[in-house]
């Protein structure tokens, strides 16, 4: 699914993709996988006024995706890397607050390294609160403006000092 496309029509190409596997191609709606984009937080920024993040946007299209009984039992899958792209620090923290954010809107898997331990120990409030404000850019000016103080506060954080 591509991050530029609109919610509606993500859901839509969803429904081709799923009605062509199930009729055509006999599967079953358990052994399909829809592997969404997922966006580097660190540039989830939109290109124009009033348009959602993609985080938003690949959040959204799989909570409808999911609550479409029709396609009641598709997976989700996904680059979990793909989030901490270019982010100067606290990478695995980041990656568990958003797998553990991802889950509430239906994923249900992802391609990790596991030696990574994502599931394992508790999910930083503050990085939790980083990847919610993606979770919510809904192209309103309001949540653009949170995303990117939230950004910046994590990046001058996160930077090392001068030595």
């Amino acid at each position: 699914m591509s991050g530029a496309n609109s919610i509606d029509e993500l859901y839509s190409l969803a429904n081709q993709i799923f009605d062509e596997a199930v009729d055509k191609y006999d599967f079953k709606p358990g052994e399909i996988f829809f592997d969404p984009t997922i966006y580097p937080l660190a540039i989830d920024m939109p290109m124009q006024a009033g348009e959602p993040g993609y985080t938003y946007k690949t959040f959204e299209t799989i909570k409808k995706i999911k609550n479409d009984p029709k396609m009641k039992g598709a997976h989700f899958t996904g680059g979990i890397t793909n989030c901490v792209r270019d982010l100067p620090a606290r990478k695995i923290g980041v990656m568990r607050a958003f797998v553990h954010r991802a889950m509430e809107y239906g994923l249900d898997s992802g391609i990790v390294n596991v030696s990574k331990h994502l599931a394992e120990g508790e999910v930083d409030p503050e990085l939790l609160k980083l990847v919610d404000v993606y979770t919510q850019m809904d192209g309103s000016p309001e949540r653009l403006n949170e995303a990117m103080s939230v950004m910046g506060k994590f990046c001058a954080d996160s930077r090392k000092p001068a030595s």
